[in-house]
C-alpha cells in the first residue's frame, strides 16, 4: 500500500494508534511515510505536529510539510511551521527559499525578507520566484522600499543563472 498517496491520511492514522495501542515500535521511515500521507491529504496540522516528533527526518519529508503548510496561506501557520522546522534544517538549506515564498504569501513579510536575506548571505541557490514572491507581497504592503531591495538583490544575484 502507498502510504503517501492522496487520501489515505485517515488509514495511516488509523494503523497509527493501532500500533500504539499494541505498543509496537514504529520506525522512523513508518512515521515519515504517515507524515507525508498526512501532508499530501491536506491534513497540514497533523503532518506539523507528527514532523515535530521525528528525529532528523528527510528533506523529502520537510519539503511535503513545507508545501502543505503553504498552501494554507495563514500567518499562524507559517510561525508554527517556522519553529517546528528551524531546528531540523541547516541554517542556509535551499528549502527555506520555499519557506521564504509561503511566508511572503501569509503576510509574515519581514519573516520572508529575513529568510532570503540570510540565505544570500550564506551563498545559497535561491530560485528567482523567491525574490519575485517577496518583492510582489511586499508592493501590495506598501512596502516599496523594501521591495525594491529585494529586486536589487535578484538582479545582483541573477548574472550567475544564465551560466
Amino acid at each position: 500500500m502507498e502510504l503517501e498517496a492522496e487520501g489515505s491520511w485517515l488509514t495511516v492514522l488509523e494503523l497509527l494508534a493501532e500500533v500504539k495501542l499494541l505498543r509496537l515500535d514504529i520506525s522512523q521511515g513508518a512515521r515519515e511515510s504517515a507524515t507525508r500521507a498526512c501532508a499530501a491529504g491536506d491534513q497540514w496540522e497533523r503532518a506539523l505536529d507528527m514532523l515535530g516528533g521525528l528525529e532528523a527526518p528527510a528533506a523529502a519529508t520537510v519539503a511535503a510539510v513545507v508545501a502543505a503548510v503553504g498552501q494554507v496561506r495563514d500567518a499562524a501557520a507559517m510561525s508554527r511551521l517556522l519553529a517546528a522546522v528551524g531546528p531540523l534544517l541547516p541554517e542556509a538549506d535551499r528549502l527555506y527559499g520555499a519557506i521564504a515564498r509561503h511566508a511572503a504569501r501569509a503576510g509574515l513579510l519581514q519573516e520572508a525578507y529575513d529568510i532570503t536575506e540570510r540565505l544570500i548571505r550564506a551563498e545559497t541557490y535561491i530560485e528567482e520566484s523567491t525574490f519575485s514572491t517577496l518583492a510582489l507581497e511586499l508592493v501590495k504592503a506598501g512596502e516599496a522600499d523594501m521591495a525594491e531591495e529585494v529586486l536589487e538583490w535578484k538582479d545582483y544575484l541573477a548574472v550567475g543563472w544564465d551560466e
